[in-house]
C-alpha cells in the first residue's frame, strides 16, 4: 500500500512539474509584441493610406487578411512576392520569411494578426505616427 502511495505521489509531482514547465514556456510569449516598428516610408512607394501587404495568391491567411481589408474598406497595394521579384527583394530586405507580411504606418506586422492589424490601422488613423 505504502509502494502505491509513493508510486502516485511521483506521477502527481512529475504532472505538476510537467504543467509548470509548459506554462514558464509560453509566459515569454505574452510580453512578445505582434509587430515590429520601424521607418517603412521607402516601402509606401503608390501605396494610399500607407498600407502594403505582401502575399501570395496560394496562402490561406494572405487571403484571410485580403477579406480583413475589404471588410473595413482599407485601400491598400497588395505586393505578391511569388509573380513580382520586386516585391520578393523589398520582402527579403524587411527580413520576410513568410507570407503575409502587413505594413501600416510605422508597423510590420508579419502573419494574419487582427488586433495587430487593429491597433496599427487605429494609430494610422488617429495621426499618432511620428514619421
Amino acid at each position: 500500500m505504502q509502494r502505491l502511495k509513493s508510486f502516485f505521489t511521483y506521477v502527481a509531482f512529475l504532472l505538476v512539474g510537467v504543467g509548470l514547465g509548459y506554462v514558464l514556456l509560453q509566459v515569454p510569449a505574452l510580453f512578445k509584441s505582434n509587430s515590429i516598428q520601424g521607418d517603412y516610408s521607402a516601402y509606401y512607394t503608390g501605396a494610399p493610406g500607407r498600407v502594403v501587404l505582401y502575399s501570395t495568391r496560394t496562402c490561406p491567411y494572405c487571403a484571410k487578411a485580403r477579406a480583413y481589408f475589404a471588410e473595413r474598406k482599407i485601400a491598400y497595394v497588395e505586393r505578391d512576392v511569388q509573380a513580382d521579384p520586386d516585391a520578393m527583394a523589398q520582402f527579403k530586405q524587411l527580413g520576410g520569411t513568410g507570407v503575409p507580411q502587413v505594413l501600416i504606418g510605422d508597423r510590420r506586422i508579419p502573419g494574419f494578426v487582427p488586433k495587430a492589424l487593429d491597433e496599427a490601422l487605429a494609430r494610422l488613423q488617429s495621426g499618432a505616427l511620428t514619421r
